[in-house]
């Protein structure tokens, strides 16, 4: 129901008046970040999770497609952005800190300037039409968008500055302009290098790993299928376990399967209770175990097991990404738009069966049974399962 109504509120979307071509906007952000965009070319992503612009994959997609603008400013609280059709000034360009060039296509004549909570998603918080203060307008076509931080904390800044000064070129193609791997980082600390930031996919799929200090720890039935490293596991509760579990917030446990000598060592990262509503037990996997043995009290003696060859053919990792997705839509169970572009963007063997393994509909002491190997091994695992008679 969310999904329909982000569908019908993209059609019915109507944006303020057009703004003048040069005023500064007093905005706050709590992400640390600005973004700039029209609602309707992103419409599409309406569905995406939260932040879905931090993660690699979707920058890029949108950066180079002149869709989204966006950078880092390394603190939250309230700015001042100038948004210019013009160039910065004399006394701007003199106290100019970090600064990054993107490309965009304005394609409704005006574009929004955010700090994330207007932006199409799932957890969509604000109405952009409800800021018009924020609306700039440009003419349709392809610019150079020049974002520069202004260090107002350099000796002799004039206090009333902007924050940041944002300049629309009118170019005859954006193909000319690089992208940056991830969201930049422009904050206006006065010797600050731009950098892209931090991605929220980074280390997506690759092996952890993991000190527990001791080779014995307490064991728990893993009941579910979000066992593979990099998901996250819950466990329902009593009120009485939830209390030890707060408690031990940040230690091990060991995730064991019936007739299965690998186990997973799980992290505690999470808890909820309430009452008549009952509780969970968040589990953060993050890399598999030999089991030795468990005694009657429930503790595991446990191996780490050492990361595998990672390594294969690329070849070989394209014809097993083709016949993963072939499994998957026919499968009863779909992994979200968002969940397919990751897996297809992924470049190395170990993310790609990772995801593989996240997301196919295989019982779960297999898919943590596979996890335990080499790229190549688990290629040739999966693809057995997924061709073996049903």
């Amino acid at each position: 129901m969310r999904k329909l109504i982000h569908a019908i509120a993209s059609l019915l979307f109507v944006a303020p008046p057009a703004t003048a071509a040069d005023r500064t906007v007093e905005i706050g952000t709590d992400v640390a970040g600005f973004l700039i965009f029209h609602p309707d070319d992103l419409a599409h992503r309406a569905a995406d999770p939260i932040a879905w612009y931090a993660y690699s994959f979707a920058y890029r997609k949108e950066s180079a497609a002149g869709r989204l603008v966006g950078f880092g400013t390394g603190s939250d609280g309230g700015f001042l952005i100038r948004l210019t059709m013009g160039q910065p000034t004399a006394t701007e360009v003199k106290f100019a800190g970090a600064h990054w060039s993107y490309p965009l296509i304005v394609r409704h004549g005006q574009v929004y300037l955010d700090n994330t909570d207007g932006l199409p998603g799932e957890e969509k918080m604000d109405d952009p039409a409800d800021f018009p203060d924020r609306w700039f307008s440009l003419p349709n076509g392809s610019y150079r968008v020049d974002v520069r931080a202004v260090a107002r904390s350099r000796p002799g800044a004039p206090k009333n500055l902007p924050d940041y000064v944002v300049s629309f070129s009118p170019v005859a193609d954006i193909a000319g302009i690089a992208i940056a791997e991830n969201l930049p980082d422009l904050r206006q600390a006065p010797d600050w290098q731009a950098k892209p930031g931090g991605s929220q996919d980074a280390g997506f799929g690759l092996w952890q790993s993991a000190e527990p200090g001791t080779r014995s720890l307490p064991g728990l039935a893993a009941t579910g299928d979000d066992v593979v490293p990099g998901q996250t596991y819950r466990l329902e509760t009593t009120e009485a376990d939830y209390e030890s579990y707060r408690e031990a917030m940040g230690a091990f446990r060991v995730l064991t399967f019936a007739h299965q000598p690998v186990g997973v060592l799980a992290r505690i990262n999470g808890a909820s209770f309430m009452p008549k509503r009952g509780g969970w037990i968040e589990f953060s996997p993050e890399t598999p175990v030999m089991v030795k043995a468990t005694s009657a009290d429930g503790q595991v003696a446990f191996d780490l097991i050492a990361r595998p060859d990672m390594q294969a053919d690329t070849a070989e990792v394209e014809t097993f990404r083709a016949l993963v997705m072939k499994a998957i839509r026919t499968a009863q169970e779909k992994p979200s738009a968002f969940e397919e572009e990751r897996f297809a963007a992924l470049d190395e063997p170990e993310a790609v069966t990772s995801w593989a393994l996240m997301h196919l509909a295989l019982p779960a002491s297999m898919k943590i049974d596979i996890y335990r190997h080499g790229a190549r091994e688990r290629i040739r695992l999966i693809t057995e399962a997924i061709e073996k008679p049903r």
